[in-house]
């Protein structure tokens, strides 16, 4: 019996943790789109790079309290949309970077978005290592 008592405990420690991952994931992405806008003075046509990480941050701070939660489909809903959210991130990121290969004048946007797909790839390796193990019979 207290094996199943240990696993519910790790498993709300767990959560947690993913919770507070998504939440650093969700800053990350906000200084990101910052900078972004910050290397064109924060002129308007490059607001969208603040506009999106802001977004992104506020998706993953909902995904991160929701996994935190302890109730049980919230865990599940915040988990698994932060999931697919990394892997559109990344898609979108990889997409971008690829747009502003060899133009010089859009260097700058070609490293914001190698580091910033890179980054996610990091947070969903993370993510993904920190499923919980089954126990073994």
């Amino acid at each position: 019996r207290t094996g199943g008592l240990l696993a519910i405990k790790r498993s709300k420690t767990m959560s947690k943790d993913f919770g507070v991952m998504l939440i650093f994931y969700g800053l990350f992405l906000v200084v990101c789109g910052s900078a972004g806008a910050w290397l064109h003075n924060f002129e308007k046509k490059a607001m969208h790079s603040l506009y999106a990480g802001l977004g992104g941050s506020l998706a993953m701070l909902a995904c991160g309290l929701f996994a935190a939660s302890n109730i049980k489909v919230l865990v599940a809903i915040g988990v698994h949309l932060a999931l697919v959210l990394m892997l559109i991130f990344i898609a979108v990121f990889s997409i971008q970077a690829f747009k502003s290969y060899g133009n010089p004048e859009k260097f700058d946007r070609l490293v914001l978005f190698v580091v910033m797909g890179l980054g996610s790839g990091v947070a969903l390796a993370k993510a993904i290592s920190m499923k919980p193990k089954k126990e073994k019979k």
